[in-house]
């Protein structure tokens, strides 16, 4: 409930932000015409992207995995609007690849991932997640909320 109201808050100011622009926006165009308008204009874009963040490439080790592998998605929690997924590639009994997943309409929220740890035992699967959910209004971050999600999930056989 908290998340649905979190982006439901987020919509609605992001709506007033963008009449009081274009109510600024009609103000400028009357008084100082076309050209400042378009020139304040692309200067809030600019403003408004940042820099590119560097490309780094992290390369990934290339596994080759003799006969069939399975693969598990599980959904780690619920926001009713967005949730968290672990994905995770197994073939007998060993563990490949781990990936945790942000699925859904995640506005006014972002989940950064910064471990996950899982095991195999028996015929379940425990995991433990720890990362940050940073919780953003009209883009500044106000909170970091730090979680770690834990559980086990039967596999099929």
């Amino acid at each position: 409930m908290l998340y649905i109201s979190w982006v439901i808050l987020n919509f609605g100011i992001l709506c007033l932000f963008l009449f009081y622009c274009l109510v600024a926006g009609k103000v400028i165009r009357q008084t100082m015409g076309v050209g400042p308008l378009l020139l304040i204009l692309f200067g809030l874009i600019a403003l408004g992207s940042g820099p590119t963040p560097p490309a780094i490439g992290k390369k990934k080790p290339v596994v080759v995995l003799a006969g069939p592998a399975e693969r598990v998605f599980v959904p780690v929690t619920d926001f009713y609007l967005a949730s968290i997924q672990l994905s995770t590639l197994y073939q007998h009994g060993r563990i490949y690849h781990n990936d945790v997943l942000p699925v859904g309409f995640w506005f006014g929220c972002r989940w950064q991932t910064t471990s996950v740890r899982t095991e195999l035992a028996g015929p379940r699967l425990r995991y433990a997640i720890t990362g940050v959910l940073a919780w953003k209004l009209l883009g500044l971050e106000l909170y970091r909320q730090h979680k770690e999600l834990t559980g086990t999930v039967a596999l099929r056989q």
